[in-house]
């Protein structure tokens, strides 16, 4: 009987250091598959300007979804000659402005001053322009600096002004907040009338209570193949192998049965 309970305890201390060293492995697996997708901050190097340049996809009709100073679009427009339009959205008053000056002289450059989201709202909106040119949306105002209130709107909306057939990529570069600016487009989304979308992933993503995960699987539920965008090109990543993650990253989301060199 001693022997035999003996036996037992040790077999159940086994499998509880086997559970732990498992454990162990597989959070920091996780750790490694979120840290192999982590991007340069600078627009050269994290393979955001290549991607521009080298996808074969047309872009005719592109909306820029948080513009801040417009490097990005004003890429688009040195790159792409069959670009015919491409709408700018920045809640910024001051980038606003601008970038109506940057882009006065580009006749299929339109500026519109809102933010991006699942409705047509107002949200508090903080920044700092101590700090940088970036700024957060809020559902509730913070401490740090004194918000503001600015118009939400949403991308179907904004596809009924615009009287676009369609959009062939949706850049969304909202602190956060791109999620919801995806929720916010869904009728377009089912339509299949946006063929790419680029997104970045922040911490500010943790800030807003969105899920990069949920954002990734409604993507995929909606048609959508997804890209690790890097400086050596696309990575084509696995929905079911997606780990959490909130680390500074870029993606793409590409309508399955579009080509895009990888």
């Amino acid at each position: 009987m001693k022997r035999n309970a003996l036996n037992f305890l040790l077999s159940l201390l086994s499998s509880r250091i086997k559970t732990k060293s498992s454990n162990f492995l597989e959070k920091w697996s996780k750790i490694l598959a979120e840290s192999s997708m982590y991007s340069l901050p600078e627009f050269e190097l994290n393979g955001e300007k290549k991607f521009i340049e080298d996808t074969k996809v047309p872009l005719e009709r592109v909306i820029d979804g948080g513009a801040n100073q417009g490097d990005w679009s004003a890429t688009l427009i040195q790159t792409r000659p069959e670009l015919k339009d491409v709408v700018l959205i920045e809640p910024n008053k001051q980038l606003s402005q601008a970038l109506r000056a940057r882009f006065h002289d580009e006749s299929k450059v339109t500026v519109k001053c809102f933010a991006l989201d699942y409705r047509n709202d107002a949200l508090p909106f903080t920044f700092d322009t101590k700090i940088d040119t970036h700024a957060h949306l809020n559902f509730w105002s913070t401490n740090k600096s004194e918000p503001e209130l600015v118009p939400t709107r949403t991308i179907d909306e904004l596809m009924k002004e615009l009287k676009w057939p369609s959009i062939d990529l949706l850049k969304l570069d909202l602190e956060g907040f791109d999620h919801y600016a995806l929720l916010g487009a869904r009728q377009t989304l089912t339509e299949g009338k946006i063929s790419l979308i680029q997104f970045e992933i922040t911490r500010g993503w943790e800030q807003s209570g969105c899920s990069p995960c949920a954002a990734v699987r409604f993507l995929d539920q909606l048609g959508f193949d997804l890209y690790y965008i890097h400086l050596e090109g696309l990575k084509q990543i696995k929905i079911s192998e997606t780990p959490h993650f909130s680390i500074y990253s870029n993606f793409c989301a590409c309508l399955r049965g579009l080509k895009l060199p990888t």
